[in-house]
């Protein structure tokens, strides 16, 4: 069962997050207390002043949590687009705080799909970024734009795009840059031309014992073999060490793999 959640903080004492959490399982409101995976808008105000987590709703449907979000969003209203107090970047309803199972992967795609930003969003969080003072780590780097091909529209950055369709913006630019199957519209967009996305090198076939990567591994929920980690990876959208980690429980493993 799902819940809705709100940040309150301190300093003004008003809403300025609301979200939802536990979509696919009980996650005992890890989702509402995270402070790690949050947007630079969130992180910026977190920064200054503390905040209290509120629970709106608990033990609801998915579709009623989901309303509820886009309800109360709607409602405070959002600082990209100037009419509120919430460091939301999008209108609700499409994240839930979670890692996603295979099967809600493809509910939620199925769910989604034809869904986009409106105009108004893809606008303000432009603006958002345009002229801003770029942080560190994005001066030590060369942005490109990023092109949907099937509406048109160009992005600054890739990073924009990701924080509009919630596509983790690691695994964004591996799509982009061809280090993983492009399984999205976007691609980069130079000098008003499509750069295409390069197909991924071909592996170096490993053999049994080289090292631990060459372990075949298994989904249990689909049955589905892979001959190593890597593989598994490259289907879950992760890095090879990250779930290295999750398999030896280093890590909380939170997919459906384990070593055959």
């Amino acid at each position: 069962m799902a819940y809705v959640y709100r940040h309150i903080r301190h300093d003004k004492d008003e809403p300025f997050y609301i979200g939802i959490g536990g979509v696919v399982s009980d996650d005992n409101h890890s989702r509402a207390k995270n402070t790690r995976s949050r947007n630079k808008l969130w992180k910026g105000i977190a920064s200054r002043t503390d905040h209290d987590v509120e629970i709106l709703f608990d033990g609801v449907s998915v579709d009623f949590a989901v309303a509820k979000e886009r309800e109360f969003i709607k409602l405070y209203g959002r600082k990209i687009t100037g009419d509120g107090t919430l460091a939301n970047y999008s209108e609700g309803g499409t994240k839930g705080g979670h890692k996603h199972t295979d099967e809600s992967k493809r509910k939620l795609s199925k769910a989604n799909k034809g869904r986009k930003p409106s105009q108004q969003t893809i606008n303000a969080v432009i603006k958002a970024n345009t002229g801003r003072p770029k942080t560190r780590a994005e001066l030590s780097r060369q942005w490109k734009p990023v092109i949907n091909i099937d509406t048109g529209v160009v992005y600054e950055h890739a990073g924009i795009v990701a924080d509009l369709f919630g596509i983790n913006k690691r695994t964004l630019r591996d799509y982009l840059s061809g280090r993983l199957p492009n399984k999205t519209p976007f691609h980069y967009y130079v000098g008003g031309k499509v750069i295409p996305t390069r197909k991924p090198a071909p592996k170096k076939p490993l053999s049994r014992g080289d090292n631990c990567n060459s372990k075949s591994v298994v989904n249990s929920e689909t049955g589905e073999v892979f001959p190593s980690v890597i593989d598994a990876a490259d289907s879950q959208g992760i890095s090879v060490s990250a779930l290295y980690q999750k398999l030896r429980g280093k890590t909380k493993n939170n997919t459906n793999l384990t070593y055959a």
